[in-house]
């Protein structure tokens, strides 16, 4: 039996895990550490907003595997600049449920760093963008009548806006009076 695997880079919205702010502020703040068994409480996590809008989380890559979910990134330094970019990655369950990350910074031993923290704002946002589409922003999905072959353009003020109810109701009107004055 082979297992279902699927790459792509962080665009491919349908194979990102529906992470929430609160999926996000469990695991960072409330999770216990595996070695401890504490609460993480990178409470500093948080201030890791800053470091995604300023755009240092690049080069995102998801990779599906059955209902889990590994997400990777390249995050900048946030005290030295020059230097090589990190390596932060996730590890989630479909639904949004963090169940690991590690970076390779020195502060990732503790299985939470900004720079982790940076990758996971991205993803909840993304998210947010996806769940939040409207009707408009999909492509029109509804079928024209079988005898219309498609619709022409007209100038607004040639467009009759008379509802089929309000025509019918005149086309009755008009047919009772010259039905009555061939009397």
């Amino acid at each position: 039996m082979k297992s279902q695997r699927r790459t792509g880079q962080l665009t491919d919205k349908e194979l990102l895990p529906s992470i929430s702010y609160f999926d996000l502020l469990n695991y960072l703040v409330f999770s216990p550490s595996p070695y401890t068994m504490d609460d993480l409480r990178s409470y500093k996590g948080m201030e890791a907003y800053n470091q995604f809008v300023c755009g240092w989380v690049r080069d995102k890559r998801v990779c599906l595997r059955k209902e889990h979910c590994v997400v990777s990134a390249k995050v900048m330094h946030s005290q030295r600049m020059t230097a090589k970019p990190l390596n932060p990655w996730i590890i989630a369950e479909k639904g949004g449920r963090v169940l690991a990350a590690h970076c390779d910074c020195m502060a990732s031993l503790g299985q939470v760093c900004t720079h982790v923290a940076a990758l996971l704002f991205p993803i909840e946002a993304t998210i947010k963008i996806r769940d939040s589409k409207t009707i408009t922003d999909e492509k029109a999905y509804w079928l024209l009548p079988g005898g219309v072959k498609g619709v022409s353009y007209q100038e607004l003020h040639n467009i009759d806006f008379t509802s089929a109810k309000t025509k019918k109701k005149v086309l009755d009107a008009s047919s009772f009076i010259s039905s009555s004055l061939q009397c």
